[in-house]
């Protein structure tokens, strides 16, 4: 049984527990797929503090939120269990000593199979937990939404501060410097080298005026294709947005994201193989009106939509497809469209026994997808490295030339996702038909 948020109509939102979502309280992450931690730190910022309060405030406004997307049709809390771990508990009087604290306590998730999702706290706090995700996953890609680049060398002789941290993490290997990319920097700087060499070391910088007044769906693909499937963590300062929109912030910069183009870049990154992500540095004291704390969670929420079929969790359409397969055994006959969408399913969610008498069955291993674009082919080069899924649908009459709806071809797509195993049965496939 996944958690679930408390209706509002089971208890008066302004009552219950001071939980995200009224989510429920655990201590241990086993089991989640994700989990909620609060870091309430400030002794990181260089301006206005304050962002020791975004949790508290973050998780009392989340009352307001329904588990539902109307927009979106995702509802995470029915393909994700997911619960609030609480803070992670920093020395108030020291900021080394916090990073310390920060670095061990995600550590210690490193053990199971579950996503961090952190609310801050001033943006100090990635770096630490940056630290500790490549301990499980190896140098990362980046998307850094904010007004700052955050690569300073020092403050006030300090190496690690809220204005410090993405250079660090690179001096430190935590990324894939081609992979970073950071959006929506604007403001100044105290040199031209604050900008141009972070671009040197293969950073990609978008720049809020290069975005203004556009669409970022684009753009949001644009990073996803660039990212493929490596292993990724999304670090989100509500001061990338404008501060008519967010002020409630310790460093705001006018001319940055309006909310429209924040949720729609969040919403193009699905399908990246996200590790981990934070939104940070919300200050409650400048915006009395919660709605800074309010979009910042809302953000939260977009971050846990998954690509696809989010009304099905993986456990449970493991279990299906299992059902199905017995029926396949026994005889059944399939509906063509369901069948279609059940190869699909099988692939995703790395049914191979389902694969074969699916195809027997007469399904079409070349049907483009409705919703993703992909063929079944190129939905195995996308989820994971599923060569000998590939190997069995090149078999049974995928074509190694079928490009998806957007055009591309699969061996591109493979070459993209570096999927060298399937690039050999692409290659080898192609050379037996010829």
């Amino acid at each position: 049984m996944l958690n679930q948020p408390i209706s509002g109509n089971d208890m008066a939102r302004f009552s219950g527990p001071q939980t995200f979502m009224r989510l429920p309280e655990t201590n241990n992450p086993e089991g989640l797929d994700v989990c909620l931690m609060g870091v309430p730190i400030d002794i990181g910022t260089s301006w206005r503090s304050g962002t020791r309060f975004g949790p508290k405030q973050i998780r009392q406004e989340s009352a307001m939120i329904r588990p539902y997307n109307l927009q979106t049709g995702a509802a995470p809390f029915d393909s994700l269990q997911i619960a609030d771990l609480g803070d992670v508990p920093i020395n108030t009087f020291s900021l080394s000593e916090s990073l310390k604290i920060i670095e061990a306590s995600y550590d210690r998730l490193n053990d199971y199979s579950v996503i961090p999702a952190t609310m801050g706290g001033d943006h100090s706090l990635t770096l630490p937990i940056l630290r500790s995700a490549a301990k499980k996953y190896g140098p990362l890609a980046l998307v850094h939404v904010d007004a700052h680049a955050d690569v300073n060398d020092e403050m006030f002789g300090t190496r690690e501060t809220h204005g410090t941290v993405f250079r660090r993490a690179y001096e430190e290997g935590l990324l894939v410097p081609e992979l970073v990319f950071q959006v929506g920097l604007r403001g100044t700087g105290y040199t031209a080298l604050d900008f141009k060499e972070p671009a040197e070391w293969g950073f990609n910088m978008i720049t809020a005026p290069d975005i203004w007044h556009k669409s970022l769906t684009p753009l949001g693909k644009e990073i996803r294709n660039g990212i493929g499937d490596h292993p990724c963590y999304i670090s989100y300062d509500i001061d990338s947005l404008d501060p008519a929109y967010a002020p409630g912030t310790g460093t705001p910069e006018i001319g940055g994201l309006t909310t429209p183009q924040a949720m729609e870049l969040i919403r193009a990154l699905l399908g990246l193989n996200i590790i981990g992500f934070d939104m940070v540095e919300v200050s409650p004291m400048f915006d009395t009106s919660g709605n800074t704390a309010l979009i910042n969670l809302v953000f939260q929420l977009e971050s846990l939509n998954k690509e696809g079929d989010t009304s099905l969790n993986p456990p449970l359409a493991r279990e299906i497809l299992e059902t199905i397969e017995a029926l396949i055994e026994n005889g059944a006959t399939l509906n063509s469209r369901n069948a279609e969408e059940l190869l699909n399913l099988a692939i995703k969610y790395n049914q191979e026994a389902l694969i074969k008498p699916l195809l027997l069955k007469g399904v079409d291993p070349n049907k483009i997808h409705r919703s993703s674009g992909l063929t079944p082919l190129m939905g195995a080069i996308k989820n994971a490295d599923m060569t000998s899924i590939a190997r069995i649908l090149l078999e049974h009459g995928a074509n190694p030339h079928m490009r998806s709806k957007n055009g591309t071809h699969p061996l591109t797509f493979a070459a993209t996702h570096k999927r060298w195993g399937i690039i050999n049965e692409l290659i080898s496939s192609v050379f037996t038909s010829s």
